[in-house]
Order: structure tokens, then sequence, then C-alpha cells
């Protein structure tokens, strides 16, 4: 069955190649490739008419809409029977989706099949906690136990078409969505590179900047998010509940929302009392100008 990559760049013309070099050199060659271009103005498009494989195709954005965008642009316009969202800075492993692949062909009733990749600063590899390769479970998701670094999933399209990237740097939200839909299972064998540079403009490192438009952004999804789902973590995750409420906290308070602010902020306090930064927070959201001053932060 064909896979669908979907590989989203803006300004990467200089790391694009490698991307997609390793996958078009893929074992599993029953693949289609998706670049899409999220309003590139660096010669991506150039670049991108020297392309002669079949299985590319091209798709520009007229407009730089962020990273959310051009994926589910790219997911909307897939053919294969399952997708994978890659990012133009990174690398494939030659048999990656092979073995992805031969997991699907093991467990019919599996729809996401998912496998680490080595982080890279610098050229240097950094360490991450292992997850263990088996069925993985929402409290696992919720919990962020699926490490950082899980960058190689690959997802039935019925499933994938069925969810959507939200906002910048809550990509996790993808995740808990794709867990209540289907069944997840986690290969422990890395199968590519992420390349997470901060002086190199690397798409993955630019991502965890902070930006006072981003926070106001994902703050209603992760108060929706929340609401769903805050009840289990207060049972199983403490710590990652008052961190996505602070998280909520930030948005509400920069777009305005005081009184919201509040609340999430206090709940942050009051399950993890001891972290500073929260109760700093708390503090700021009840002086007058507080938004103002959160701002010279973001």
């Amino acid at each position: 069955m064909k896979v669908s990559i979907i590989i989203t760049t803006y300004n990467r013309a200089l790391t694009l190649h490698k991307a997609l070099e390793s996958v078009l050199k893929q074992t599993y060659s029953d693949i289609e490739v998706l670049v899409v271009d999220d309003g590139s103005t660096d010669g991506t498009g150039e670049f991108m008419r020297t392309m002669t494989d079949f299985r590319v195709r091209y798709i520009r954005l007229s407009t730089n809409s962020g990273a959310s965008v051009a994926r589910n642009r790219g997911i909307q316009e897939a053919s294969g029977g399952y997708i994978l969202v890659w990012d133009s800075d990174d690398v494939l492993y030659l048999h990656a989706l092979e073995k992805i692949i031969s997991v699907f062909d093991r467990h019919s009733e599996i729809s996401i099949v998912s496998a680490p990749a080595r982080v890279l600063v610098a050229g240097k590899e950094q360490k991450y906690l292992h997850f263990p390769t088996g069925e993985v479970e929402l409290s696992d998701v919720l919990c962020k136990k699926i490490p950082s670094n899980e960058k190689v999933r690959v997802t039935r399209s019925d499933v994938m078409k069925r969810v959507s990237y939200k906002s910048r740097n809550i990509d996790f939200l993808v995740n808990v969505e794709l867990i209540e839909k289907g069944k997840w299972y986690h290969l422990d064998e890395v199968l590519g590179d992420v390349h997470n540079d901060p002086n190199s403009g690397s798409l993955t490192a630019s991502r965890k900047k902070k930006n006072a438009q981003y926070a106001i952004e994902r703050a209603p999804y992760l108060v929706a998010f929340l609401q769903k789902h805050g009840d289990i973590l207060k049972n199983v995750c403490l710590g990652r509940y008052a961190a996505y409420c602070y998280g909520a906290s930030v948005g509400l308070l920069l777009s305005g929302d005081v009184l919201l602010a509040r609340s999430f902020s206090r709940e942050a306090c009051r399950y993890d009392n001891v972290n500073l930064k929260y109760w700093g927070f708390l503090f700021l959201a009840h002086i007058p100008g507080g938004s103002c001053l959160l701002r010279i932060f973001y």
C-alpha cells in the first residue's frame, strides 16, 4: 500500500535535498512525496523544478501561514493508504518505511506506528528516554511518555485525515487525537535523524522560540484540551497537568482574558506548588498591566 510522505518546508533549500533524497531512496518504494512549500523566498521553487522523480509533487502556498497549515494541506491532498509527516531538514533511514510497514502487516488492528529518531544539536546526539516496543496507551501520550524525538510516525490515511494540526508548538494534540481514533504501536528502533541547531535556522529549533502570537494562538486549543482531559491528567500526571495549565494561562493573559488566565494559573500552582515560575506568573496575572509586562518576555 502506498505511503504518502508530506514534507513541509519554508526557506530550507539548503537542506531540502537531503530530506528528499532520504525518502526517495527508501527500500519501500511505493510512495508519493508531497513537498508543501509554505511561501519560501530562498529559491526552493527553483530547486523543486529540477526534480524529475514522478513520485514527487510540489505544492506552493501563496503566503507563509505556518507549519500547521502546510501540514494540513498535505494531509488533505495525500492519496496513499498511509501518511508520514516529515520535516525538510531531517533524514529518514534507508529501511525505515520497510520496517514500519512490516509492523502494520503483522498487526492489522494497528492504525499508528511510531519510532524514534536521533536528535542532533550542532552534530552532537542528545540523550532521550526510551519507550519500549509495544502498544501505546492514552495515558502515555497525555503524560508524554512517548519520547519527544518520536518523529517517524506513520498513520493509516483514514485515521490521519480525521485529525488536524492546530497551532505551532502543540503537535502533541495531534498525538492525543490519533490515539483516540486508533491503536498505536511503538517500535523502539531509531529510524531517522532530526536536526535541532538553534544557530542554523533549523525548523525544529525555530519552533521552540518564544513568541507572543504563538502563545495566544495556542491558548484556546489548550483550554479545550484541559477541559476534555484534565481529570485524567490529574490522576496520572499532575506535573503535566500543571504545565499545560500554565501554558494556557500565558496565552490567555497575553490575549487579555485576565480572569481565565488567573483561573488556570491558580490550577498550575495548586498542582505544582513548588514551581516558583508558576507562582510568579500568578502574581503577574493579578497586578495591573500584567499583560504588558509579560510581553516583554515574549
